[in-house]
């Protein structure tokens, strides 16, 4: 009746590192999760939870900016997201 769930996923960035800005500070990830499912006569019911966590990254090598252009700005960057879920489901 009941099923507990966990995963980790290791994701690295595709993005070089020239690229990394603002609008795409992309890293190296560490995602985990964790939910449960409960199912009952024709009911199924579920919760998640999932954790984004970015590792820094920085557009800046040897004190100087990667790239030539200023575009956007140098510095560096670090993101973490957190995703929840909430399901049912209804078996005719």
């Amino acid at each position: 009746k009941l099923n507990i769930m966990a995963g980790y996923v290791h994701d690295k960035t595709p993005q070089p590192l020239a690229a990394v800005s603002p609008l795409l500070p992309d890293s190296d990830r560490n995602d985990y999760s964790f939910g449960a499912l409960y199912k009952t006569g024709n009911w199924d019911f579920n919760i998640s939870y999932m954790v984004v966590v970015g590792t820094e990254r920085t557009n800046i090598e040897n004190g100087e900016p990667v790239r030539s252009s200023t575009t956007y700005p140098i510095g560096s960057y670090k993101a973490h997201a957190h995703l929840a879920g909430v399901g049912v489901n209804f078996r005719f």
